[in-house]
């Protein structure tokens, strides 16, 4: 059935797992000291000591590389947060900083939406000229609104009606001798000895010859500042075109510029420009501002580091406790009998008699309950502790095999076994031939199933040669998991199998549109090419039985049949089975 690699079915009258079970690797509580073979294994047991002390007390923080790895997990979270929390801190007070100047520009450009509309509603009536006594008027309303600094009508290069502080020099700006009809034109006076001081005019066409024009002190756009966050230092400047600085800080002087450098050195810069008129507003913080702002985030950025750092290396060092002492508990539960076989019967589809079972590994773990194969057998392929225990479960079976060699069993009834390809070396023939000699069991009983990826993996010769061995030798050999890995048809001829199961996952796909369902019908045909018995894996019910039988492959496996069982119980099902379909003559396969 299933290689060591795929969490099996357990047997449906073990205990069920409580839902407060973790993860089978992460459950296993380790104490480092089981990692020393002569530390006494109790200790492995002892779950009361706490994981903190098991990493102190197991010396693994002195060997160097494991000292650096964790000195690694705990320095990189805690400078990965500090930096974001820093770019966060940043981009949060850019956020603000360019909110304010985003704000400034429209009062900005609402001052001179203002300023436009009293040139309509006071000055609009007068183009040829105005009272005398309407420069009082006009100085009332520049009185009233506290933005305007100067009210005034231009003719022909002329002040013909004006506040008395209006200067007709302050007005003859190159803009102002081209604006169309109803039109409306803002410009800055330039920052020289011509004008007593600089200005943003506002002016509007009356007719051919006349403009009313209004005077804006520069100051004004930078008044509402009084929204700023109390404290805060920042430096705000209102901008011409060519980046003068009109009002405000002098040293963002350029800042709206392109390919102009900023003349300000500090990280929260913000520049916004009005889309109506040629105005442009720059805000900075102050360089103490920043660090106050990253100093009141630090502790908090610290905080959270430091957990994690910690938390980051404490799972480091878990890790690796585990990852070395899994291998010792593997060699204690050998030595205390804490593994177990269960059987899932191989029936053969035409008769429906019992001619196999596959023998399935389970860990009685003494702490965690019953683990399944994947969680522990990749750790002793690697580990190099496979070759024990696949001894220990040729010697199971065998024993197995003797004790139902009483019952009326077909002359080809078999135990499955699953055999790592690594394995395969010269070694595990003088194994094999030794325990089922001692038990006076014929090897024709068992049959190894080898994975088809790991039979990739371990191509070599000495494998090939290994298999011609053992067939020689009566061990029957079957290709397990077929279908999941890349052989084809000459890849296969190249070894020496008896048997080819099919992978429960293209049984399952059978009666849909799947495209892994018209597979188990090739590699039904495969097989009676190759002259081997095929073996489906995972029926699960009896529609499923009709489709494989419906491709006349031979044998099947799967809860349909039973789930896999202890020694115990497999014998009672079995000496039921050969009661309800026994063979012809003990010891023969009956007719199909």
């Amino acid at each position: 059935m299933a290689s060591y690699h795929r969490i099996l079915h357990c047997n449906a009258s073990q205990p069920a797992r409580t839902s407060a079970h973790l993860p089978a690797l992460e459950r296993l509580h380790i104490d480092a000291l089981g990692a020393n073979e002569n530390v006494d294994p109790v200790q492995i047991k002892n779950n009361s000591v706490p994981m903190i002390n098991r990493i102190l007390t197991s010396g693994i923080l002195r060997e160097p590389a494991v000292l650096a790895v964790c000195a690694l997990a705990f320095a990189l979270p805690l400078l990965v947060t500090l930096y974001l929390a820093s770019t966060l801190v940043d981009l949060q007070y850019t956020r603000n900083w360019q909110s304010v100047a985003d704000r400034l520009v429209l009062w900005g450009d609402e001052t001179i939406e203002r300023a436009d509309a009293i040139i309509r509603q006071r000055l609009s009536a007068y183009p040829q000229g105005c009272p005398s006594s309407y420069s009082n008027e006009l100085a009332g309303t520049v009185f009233a609104n506290e933005n305007v600094s100067a009210l005034g009508i231009v003719r022909n290069g002329k002040v013909i009606c004006a506040h008395r502080q209006l200067r007709a020099e302050s007005l003859l700006v190159p803009e102002i001798a081209g604006i169309p009809a109803d039109k409306t034109v803002v410009a800055f006076t330039p920052k020289d000895a011509t004008y007593r001081m600089p200005a943003i005019v506002v002016a509007r066409r009356l007719d051919a010859d006349a403009v009313g024009v209004a005077l804006i002190e520069p100051k004004y756009f930078l008044l509402p500042l009084g929204f700023i966050p109390e404290g805060s230092r920042l430096k705000a400047a209102l901008l011409g075109p060519n980046g003068e600085v009109y009002a405000g800080d002098t040293s963002l002087a350029g800042a709206n510029r392109p390919g102009l450098a900023k003349t300000t050195s500090h990280r929260h810069l913000a520049i916004a420009t009005s889309t109506r008129f040629p105005i442009s507003i720059a805000v900075r913080s102050d360089a103490q501002d920043d660090r106050l702002h990253w100093h009141q985030a630090l502790p908090y950025a610290l905080a959270a580091g430091l957990l994690l750092g910690l938390s980051s290396s404490f799972l480091i060092a878990i890790s690796l406790l585990h990852s070395r002492s899994i291998p010792a508990q593997l060699k204690t539960a050998l030595s205390r009998r804490e593994f177990h076989i269960e059987y899932l019967p191989t029936i053969d589809l035409s008769s429906g008699r019992c001619v196999g079972a596959e023998a399935l590994i389970r860990w009685d773990h003494p702490d965690h309950g019953l683990m399944q194969p994947d969680t522990f057998i990749p750790i002793a392929e690697s580990s190099g502790l496979i070759l024990p225990i696949t001894e220990w479960i040729l010697s199971t079976v065998a024993i197995d095999l003797q004790k139902i060699s009483g019952l009326a069993l077909p002359a080809d009834f078999h135990i499955g076994v699953n055999i790592a390809s690594q394995t395969l070396s010269d070694e595990i023939i003088p194994i094999t031939q030794r325990i089922f000699d001692a038990r006076k069991v014929a090897l024709s009983r068992v049959m190894f199933e080898l994975s088809e990826r790991g039979l990739i993996d371990h191509a070599e010769e000495p494998v090939r040669e290994s298999i011609k061995r053992l067939r020689q030798l009566g061990v029957r050999i079957a290709l397990d998991d077929f279908g999941t890995g890349s052989s084809n048809l000459a890849y296969l001829q190249s070894f020496d199998i008896d048997y080819l199961k099919i992978e429960k996952q293209f049984i399952a796909t059978l009666g849909t549109e799947s495209v892994s369902s018209g597979l188990v019908k090739i590699i039904a045909e495969m097989g009676k090419y190759l002259n081997v018995t095929v073996i489906a894996e995972g029926i699960e019910n009896a529609k499923q039985l009709e489709l494989v039988k419906s491709l006349d492959i031979q044998e099947g496996q799967g809860w349909h049949f039973s789930t896999p069982l202890r020694f115990g119980a497999f014998k009672v099902w079995l000496e039921q089975r050969i009661a309800s379909h026994p063979c012809t003559r003990p010891g023969q396969r009956a007719p199909v």
